[in-house]
């Protein structure tokens, strides 16, 4: 059986949360994020002059800019712009083993963006009981 949570990501009174959402099936991921979608369209509707950055990136993608972002000298720069993002979907988390190099990159990404602004990760891990 599938196992999603998804925590209401963009509310008045606390606009910057992280939601996790985890499948084994392949279907939950999808339908989170139509949840997701829909929750922006509201939000949008409520506060129809506000602009909504977002991005949707896969997780592995994502790594290897990171790296190669660490080698030609733009690794601070990129991470300042992800900062600024306000919302970050980060798909097919952990689907590969994750280096130590990569968790550091992972736990900056999300030191930085917590409290300020939303992230979700989706991925298609068994969650241990």
């Amino acid at each position: 059986m599938a196992l999603g949570l998804y925590i209401p990501l963009l509310a008045a009174a606390a606009p910057a949360r992280v939601a996790f959402v985890v499948d084994t099936s392949g279907s939950v991921p999808a339908a989170a994020l139509a949840a997701v979608a829909s929750e922006l369209t509201a939000f949008l509707q409520q506060y129809p002059a506000t602009t909504l950055h977002v991005l949707y990136v896969d997780a592995s993608r994502l790594l290897s800019e990171l790296a190669a972002a660490k080698a030609d000298g733009r690794y601070s720069k990129l991470l300042a712009g992800l900062a600024r993002i306000d919302l970050v979907v980060l798909d097919d988390w952990c689907l590969h083993p994750l280096t130590d190099a990569h968790r550091r990159d992972l736990l900056e990404i999300l030191e930085d963006r917590y409290g300020r602004r939303s992230t979700v990760v989706t991925s298609q891990l068994p969650v241990a009981t």
